[in-house]
């Protein structure tokens, strides 16, 4: 007994596959590449906008636990950058840093140069968290089927 069978479509499959895996890995790239950038944004308009209602002090008002950091030196928004330190053809990464040398205990909390606790004002993965909310759903939208 012989059994055969023909697959229809089979030129505009392979043809379809084809042109996905030419696009999907300059896609994921663009996306990426897009993320950090976003992440980014949104720290500095947080930092810059957005309700503070921590203690005045000397006329600056500070932000409270939870709320983004204040701006008042402006060296938390000058000390963003965006690493893509290995990277390659096949893979794309980014790192979003802030060499501000207290962001770390604003994201985090904790004891201040002074000695004195403060509790967190994340900035960096609240930041984070919302880009890629909102550019997940381009991104799914172009993996189920709005790719070119």
């Amino acid at each position: 007994m012989r059994v055969t069978a023909k697959l229809n479509g089979a030129a505009e499959l392979t043809e379809g596959l084809a042109k996905l895996r030419a696009v999907v890995p300059a896609k994921l790239r663009d996306d990426v590449e897009e993320k950090a950038q976003r992440t980014v944004e949104i720290a500095k308009e947080g930092i810059l906008s957005g309700p503070k209602t921590g203690r005045v002090w000397g006329g600056h008002q500070a932000s409270a636990a939870g709320e983004f950091p204040a701006n008042q030196t402006r060296q938390l928004l000058r000390s963003f950058r965006i690493s893509r330190e290995g990277s390659n053809q096949y893979v794309s990464r980014r790192e979003v840093i802030n060499d501000a040398p207290y962001a770390g205990v604003l994201e985090w909390g904790g004891l201040t140069s002074t000695g004195a606790y403060i509790a967190a004002r994340p900035f960096l993965g609240r930041s984070f968290e919302q880009a890629s909310e909102e550019l997940d759903a381009s991104l799914n939208d172009f993996l189920s089927g709005g790719w070119p």
